[in-house]
């Protein structure tokens, strides 16, 4: 059985101790090098070079494309500073094979320099209703991790994610792509979540495989804000009919002029977006 996993990253700090940490665990390694200067990786590595910048979305979503190009049947996704112990992307890599979901590590703080002292521990996200911000997300904590080995959670934390070739294809099907954030940097993990509600794909965390990741004090990615709203605006163009967006178009409007025609394949039944938003608890932090 054969592992592709990809990394999209700007060149950083870590891109090579991560990139070691997943060729340690017999899988193919793909880095795409969102703005062309990463060096050093070793030659076993494949690299896709975006001399400008494209963004984490449209840069994941051409590894996808490399995958499906290849004979792989398990695919996983990761930032370029993470660290992943023992066994744990074989385990995730088989569970991702024989289900029908995206399947999450449990994720806790990489101590490297620089991290921001996070020391919380997550099992994915909520999504939540805010009033301010529309469809929101809050991390899982040790107060609502699954009892079970594996537990389903509304949302995924980035990016330790895998999944089987059907499963990405049923990702892909809707607009031949996996993610639907346009914009360099936010909300891509909260985008793909809903994108699984609306299909009907279960997103599964493990209680015990956890992966190690560093969470910096500045994200240092220029228009940052901006990209994040863009990033929101699209999901909930393309991802819910306008009939049902609602108060999301008034939301978004007050931070971003990004519109998508929408002359967009939605596969799900309209129920499924109704439901899915009345099912929102009202939040807010």
């Amino acid at each position: 059985m054969a592992h592709l996993a990809a990394i999209a990253s700007r060149d950083e700090p870590e891109l090579g101790a991560t990139v070691d940490s997943l060729l340690s665990s017999g899988a193919d390694v793909l880095v795409v090098d969102d703005g062309g200067s990463a060096s050093g990786l070793p030659v076993a590595v494949e690299v896709i070079r975006n001399a400008e910048p494209v963004g984490c979305g449209r840069a994941r979503n051409q590894a996808a494309a490399r995958f499906l190009e290849g004979a792989w049947d398990t695919f996983s996704v990761h930032d370029g500073h993470m660290n992943f112990p023992d066994g744990v992307v074989q385990a995730m890599a088989t569970k991702a094979r024989e289900t029908d979901a995206v399947c999450i590590t449990a994720t806790t703080l990489w101590e490297r320099p620089g991290h921001c002292g996070r020391r919380t521990r997550g099992w994915g996200t909520t999504l939540f209703w805010h009033p301010e911000r529309g469809v929101d997300h809050k991390w899982r904590t040790k107060e609502t991790r699954p009892v079970e080995e594996w537990g389903t959670t509304p949302g995924m934390i980035g990016a330790a994610y895998f999944m089987s070739r059907s499963t990405l294809k049923r990702l892909t099907a809707p607009r031949g792509r996996v993610w639907e954030c346009s914009g360099v940097w936010g909300y891509n993990e909260q985008s793909l979540s809903i994108k699984c509600a609306l299909l009907g794909i279960p997103i599964l965390v493990s209680r015990d495989l956890f992966s190690l990741h560093l969470y910096r004090k500045d994200a240092h990615v220029p228009g940052q804000t901006r990209d994040w709203w863009n990033n929101r605006a699209e999901t909930w163009q393309v991802l819910f009919r306008p009939e049902t967006r609602g108060a999301l178009d008034a939301i978004a409007a007050q931070h971003s002029s990004l519109t998508v025609a929408d002359d967009i394949d939605r596969p799900w039944p309209v129920e499924r977006e109704r439901e899915f938003l009345a099912a929102l608890e009202v939040g807010g932090n």
